[in-house]
């Protein structure tokens, strides 16, 4: 199973460090290339620096058109991935895409995966037992028979924990028990994790009401984050997943108290300590 870090968002990080990466002992990285404000050239700029330092591109698109337009200068060279949780709303896109507009998407790519014989992932979806109602196990679901007559399109999910202070959704009782529904809504099909990590930002949040409230903490450490990415590494390979992609490169700025910018591999600025450098869980991979 592939080690894969995501790295990119919209414009290239520099070879040297794609290099520096590839030391670490990963075989390819995820670049996001969604937006329609990044030009062609900077596409491009972006999947060259990674092919050149030795690791393989896994390509976020956003259609068949830029599909196609990717796949005519890179090819088999790169994976693809049709785009990124469509069964929610992000920054940059007003919410969810339509399960008819996500089918209608997933068919185009796949017509031109097929035809050029490149390997198209499509799905992206959030957790998928995140919530009780199971929003991305029925998204997804709800949009596989767009690819009933593409049997090497394969599919990918985004996995984290649960949080507050669990690691597994609700009604289940390990990832062992999520992944087997996953595959079950997918069939045969090949398929592979394109997003999980860890957070080592302070979590908060209270249970109970009036005088019954109570106040809870957790946080996770450095090593902790490390010794869960080898297990969830492992995890994965046994359930057969082409790669994992761990999330992902940089802290960002507010990394001690926003979860979301707690998920680097490398400490965001200098940290207090005179550059940026790797946390513990930078240096499991050469031997996961």
């Amino acid at each position: 199973m592939l080690k894969m870090l995501q790295t990119t968002f919209w414009k290239p990080v520099g070879r040297p460090l794609l290099k520096q990466i590839k030391a670490l002992g990963f075989d390819g990285v995820r670049i996001d290339l969604l937006p329609t404000s990044v030009g062609v050239e900077t596409e491009l700029d972006c999947v060259t620096e990674a092919l050149t330092a030795g690791l393989l591109p896994l390509i976020i698109v956003r259609d068949a058109h830029q599909l196609l337009r990717l796949v005519s200068y890179f090819g088999q060279d790169a994976r693809y991935e049709l785009e990124n949780e469509p069964d929610i709303g992000f920054p940059g896109r007003r919410g969810p895409i339509h399960p008819n507009e996500y089918r209608v998407l997933m068919a185009e790519a796949a017509s031109v995966a097929q035809a050029y014989g490149v390997i198209l992932y499509v799905g992206a979806i959030t957790n998928p037992i995140i919530h009780e109602d199971k929003r991305g196990l029925r998204y997804l679901g709800s949009v596989m028979g767009a690819v009933d007559y593409f049997p090497d399109v394969r599919v990918s999910l985004h996995w984290y924990r649960h949080g507050k202070g669990q690691d597994v959704h609700p009604q289940f009782t390990s990832l062992d028990h999520e992944l087997d529904e996953f595959k079950r809504v997918i069939g045969p099909r090949a398929w592979a994790c394109s997003e999980t990590g860890d957070s080592t930002a302070l979590e908060e949040w209270t249970t109970g009401f009036w005088f019954w409230k109570k106040r809870h903490r957790a946080q996770l450490s450095d090593i902790q984050v490390a010794a869960r990415a080898i297990e969830r590494y492992e995890r994965f390979k046994r359930h057969g997943a082409d790669f994992m992609v761990w999330y992902q490169l940089n802290d960002g700025p507010q990394w001690a108290t926003e979860r979301l910018d707690a998920y680097g591999i490398r400490y965001y600025g200098d940290h207090g300590i005179g550059g940026p450098h790797w946390k513990p869980v930078a240096g499991i991979w050469q031997n996961a």
